[in-house]
């Protein structure tokens, strides 16, 4: 760093830099990769880190672990294909990246609460109610809204 003008050597911010760097390089990596079979020991030797070093610093920089967040991403990306696509849960579940259905269902229910199926359904009622809305006549939209407030 500069110090009254002249370049002072510290090792602490060249090891906080270097780990800030290599903390952004893991997660763009995960985040362009999570569709694929990832697990620490891949995203380390990827890096030339040790196991525990890349689990250390991940849950440092994240406040989640690889995995919380690698299954994050995983959902919102099913969820992205289940309101945009016809695809087969099956279909979805190998594009998001997740070995099997099983797997898809046990994640999404967890995170969720619900099944991709049912999920699926909610949006498309919630889709089909907003359109519906869309098309009602103002003094309906109107009624609906006094009636709502009355009871």
């Amino acid at each position: 760093f500069l110090h009254r003008g002249r370049f002072v050597y510290c090792p602490f911010l060249l090891v906080r830099f270097k780990k800030t760097t290599q903390s952004g390089d893991i997660i763009s990596y995960i985040n362009e990769n999570y569709m694929q079979d990832l697990d620490i020991s891949a995203v380390a030797s990827r890096f030339g880190l040790s196991y525990s070093y890349v689990r250390k610093l991940f849950k440092e920089k994240t406040g989640k672990t690889i995995l919380d967040y690698l299954n994050g991403l995983r959902v919102v990306r099913v969820k992205e294909l289940l309101t945009q696509t016809d695809d087969t849960i099956g279909e979805i579940a190998a594009q998001a990246g997740f070995y099997n259905e099983q797997a898809l269902f046990r994640t999404f229910k967890k995170y969720e609460g619900i099944t991709p199926g049912d999920y699926r359904k909610t949006a498309a009622a919630k889709v089909v109610a907003y359109h519906q809305q869309q098309q009602k006549s103002p003094a309906e939209t109107e009624n609906d809204e006094s009636a709502s407030s009355a009871g």
